[in-house]
């Protein structure tokens, strides 16, 4: 496998969630998120962020067809471990 590949798309999933993740929470406001109900938060926070994601893994996998499950898992550890710190 190649690992510059998995290290690229990993970034590249991180930052577009940051700035989608931004843009969302500048146009609807932090405070109006956190009083949304579950329906209109998955709405606004959750599906356009799965449906980011989703793309992602998507063209990656078009990519390389052979190696698409462990190019997958590869890159959703290396951005678990890579977004999960508590600092």
């Amino acid at each position: 496998m190649n690992s510059l590949r998995i290290v690229k798309y990993t970034l590249a999933m991180l930052a577009l969630n940051t700035v989608l993740s931004t843009f969302i929470t500048l146009i609807i406001g932090s405070d109006n998120l956190a009083s949304l109900s579950f329906g209109k938060y998955f709405t606004y926070q959750l599906l356009p962020s799965y449906l980011l994601n989703a793309a992602i893994y998507t063209v990656m996998a078009k990519r390389n067809v052979v190696k698409a499950w462990n190019y997958g898992l590869s890159v959703y550890l290396l951005s678990f471990i890579v977004g999960s710190p508590q600092f």
